[in-house]
């Protein structure tokens, strides 16, 4: 089974998800991976144990001079809008994944303190690279840093409970079979490979019963 995930939280709109599920579904399709159905949910509740909730795009600038609001009043006091609800909704057993756009840093270590954030507050905490993720060169490194209950998923997956998370930050796809530039070919083909690899991935940790849960930046 394959599940795409998203809470509705104050900035995600509830009519992307299907857009969300049609971009995942092509990426598969083209990575010639086999699955039985593609679901959309708000929340999945594993039995009264586990939930997985969904945001991404948090743009984070706790010590650098990026607020959002910079983009209009719709943002002032955007993150204590999500860290109480957040912190209402997730318990510590939850699951939540963040698939991108974690940070406005250019630097690793600039972007700590916005890790930092998020690991205090509740849930474990799944992230993926998204394209204004600057900061994110080696994930080797980024693992080594990373605090308690968050993990990164590049090339991999991972495995909590009776789920099994996986994915790759994803490209714009092809309009009418062509790419718009040389490059957006190069790191379209770049991100099937990584997203194969997931998956690749994922099969061996995969166990009967399980739910498959796959993260994508993009659209």
């Amino acid at each position: 089974m394959f599940a795409v995930v998203s809470l509705n939280y104050h900035f995600i709109l509830q009519q992307q998800i299907k857009k969300i599920v049609a971009f995942c579904y092509y990426f598969l399709l083209q990575v010639k991976f086999n699955f039985e159905k593609v679901f959309a949910y708000d929340i999945i509740v594993l039995g009264d144990v586990m939930k997985i909730f969904s945001i991404s795009d948090l743009h984070l600038s706790i010590n650098n001079s990026k607020p959002m609001n910079i983009f209009g009043p719709v943002w002032d006091n955007y993150l204590e809008i999500i860290e109480k609800d957040w912190n209402k909704k997730v318990d510590e057993n939850d699951v939540v994944l963040i698939p991108g756009d974690i940070s406005w840093a250019m630097k690793f270590e600039e972007a700590l303190p916005d890790l930092q954030y998020i690991a205090n507050l509740k849930g474990n905490k799944i992230i993926l690279r998204g394209n204004h993720d600057y900061w994110w060169n080696s994930v080797s490194v980024l693992r080594r840093a990373m605090p308690e209950k968050m993990y990164a998923i590049q090339n991999d997956a991972l495995r909590i409970g009776n789920c099994v998370f996986c994915g790759s930050r994803g490209w714009t796809v092809p309009e009418n079979g062509k790419h718009k530039t040389e490059n957006d070919e190069k790191i379209y083909k770049r991100e099937l490979l990584r997203l194969e690899l997931s998956l690749q991935n994922m099969q061996k940790l995969k166990q009967d019963g399980d739910i498959v849960v796959a993260l994508m930046h993009y659209p």
